[in-house]
């Protein structure tokens, strides 16, 4: 990429498209490692917790009131599914959990797809040890009306929106080894923090325990399927938003792509192919009001830009092209130039 960069506010960062990706055994860019995955297909409909190993309850009983049922109701791909509903106004009796290994290292990706009923809720929350009840990471709550709320380092964040009636993925990056978390909703970017964080304070255990799917009350009903959980390889130099190289003014070569940091595109709502997933990300800080241009023009690669300005926690999307460097007489047919207007 050849970006001129001058006079740039704040933070902005430059995203190229890449490649798809395929899972396997062990944590590379190519191939993440596939930890766990579970569709419910192989148990029989009822309680959950006595047919695995990585299904409990919050007080360890298994079998019960408190137990999470595989249901036959509906599901999004084969049969069944994880059925939570609320019985008491006060929550409960249900109170479910994934247990994710009290992992203190690496880079993960896991999440699930949700179904919830019109005029019916959902709630759950991660907690930062297996053991429950030490630490809530963050809770994420959707509501009757159609909107959800994040509730994460004593902030609650009502930022998003979710469909009644139909499947939606939730989405979770946890990257332990430099302490940040991603949601998105529904592919959509919703609020990224530092995951040592608890639910009501800033500081906590940078540690990942444990799924609690738990009806807070007795308008809650919903339906888990499709849960996976994959380990990434390391957030190198440049590959996401919080790792993003710093540059000066002039021409920069931008390497093979190869790792998942596009998914911080998820960040201004766009909708990129999969393809595109792999990113490599810059900042510039501005010393003077003026223009930043940012080009890959004969650069000889198919790219895609955006330009942020903000931090990775919200950035606010302020320009992106795709194909402009075609306009000009024999330049590159697929490569991108954009401008923006900047203050200091």
């Amino acid at each position: 990429m050849k970006a001129n960069l001058t006079h740039l506010a704040a933070f902005l960062t430059a995203l190229l498209g890449g490649f798809a990706s395929t899972l396997a055994a062990q944590p590379t860019c190519d191939f993440p490692a596939l930890i766990f995955i579970d569709d419910f297909e192989s148990y029989t409909p009822g309680a959950l917790g006595p047919q695995s190993i990585d299904w409990t309850t919050w007080s360890g009983m298994e079998g019960g009131d408190e137990d999470g049922i595989v249901s036959t109701e509906i599901a999004s791909s084969g049969s069944q599914s994880l059925k939570i509903e609320g019985q008491e106004a006060s929550g409960g009796p249900q109170d479910v959990l994934l247990l994710l290994g009290d992992r203190t290292s690496s880079h993960y990706r896991v999440g699930f797809e949700l179904y919830i009923p019109q005029g019916s809720a959902a709630y759950y929350n991660i907690q930062h040890f297996e053991n429950p009840g030490m630490e809530w990471a963050f809770e994420v709550f959707f509501n009757a009306d159609g909107s959800g709320s994040l509730n994460a380092t004593a902030s609650g964040i009502t930022s998003f929106s979710f469909p009644h009636d139909e499947w939606f993925n939730v989405d979770h990056i946890v990257n332990l080894d430099d302490d940040r978390a991603y949601l998105y909703i529904n592919g959509q970017y919703v609020y990224s923090w530092p995951f040592s964080a608890q639910a009501n304070s800033p500081t906590g255990t940078n540690q990942l325990g444990a799924f609690d799917f738990y009806p807070t009350g007795t308008d809650n009903l919903y339906f888990v399927d499709n849960v996976y959980f994959e380990e990434l390889p390391p957030a190198d130099s440049g590959y996401y938003c919080h790792t993003a190289i710093p540059i000066e003014e002039g021409t920069h070569t931008v390497p093979e792509l190869a790792c998942f940091g596009g998914y911080d595109y998820l960040i201004h709502g766009f909708s990129i192919p999969r393809r595109a997933e792999s990113a490599m990300w810059y900042s510039y800080t501005a010393s003077a009001d003026g223009v930043l241009s940012v080009a890959s023009c004969n650069g000889g690669a198919d790219t895609r830009v955006w330009i942020f300005m903000g931090d990775c926690s919200n950035p606010r999307l302020v320009g992106m092209n795709d194909d402009r460097c075609e306009l000009a007489p024999n330049d590159d047919e697929y490569a991108s130039y954009r401008e923006v207007p900047v203050s200091q």
